[in-house]
């Protein structure tokens, strides 16, 4: 029972309702700013490493592979198997944002911001919004 117990924290500690949080809660709405950029380029730098690592190993195992006779290749299946990332639908065009992530500031107003979608941050997505005259 005292594992129990020390397990147990109280409802602040445990997040608790709002109106019991002291402060105000951290906004998930950040200005997009020299350095956002700078890490979206560190990741995208990370995962073009990465990628050319894993081909190169790669093709040292399928030569040493082709070496000893064996048939190689079994990368593109293994390639197909793994699933690709997918944009998360909560935040597709048009929607309305959910009431979970709280209120815009509106000091963010006309600003850029960083993008909320995990699925782009390696990525450069530049919005645009076409304007036709009628």
């Amino acid at each position: 029972m005292d594992a129990k117990k020390a397990d147990e924290k109280p409802a602040a500690a445990r997040g608790g309702s709002p109106a019991r949080r002291r402060g105000p809660a951290p906004s998930i709405f950040r200005p997009f700013t020299e350095e956002s950029l700078a890490r979206i380029n560190q990741r995208i730098e990370d995962e073009t490493r990465a990628k050319e690592l894993a081909r190169k190993q790669q093709e040292e195992e399928d030569e040493a592979a082709g070496a000893d006779g064996k048939a190689g290749g079994g990368g593109d299946a293994a390639k197909k198997e793994e699933e690709e990332p997918e944009p998360n639908a909560m935040f597709e065009a048009g929607k309305t944002l959910p009431d979970r992530l709280g209120a815009f500031p509106p000091s963010l107003y006309g600003k850029p911001i960083e993008d909320l979608d995990e699925f782009y941050d390696d990525k450069y997505v530049r919005a645009s919004r076409s304007l036709r005259k009628r």
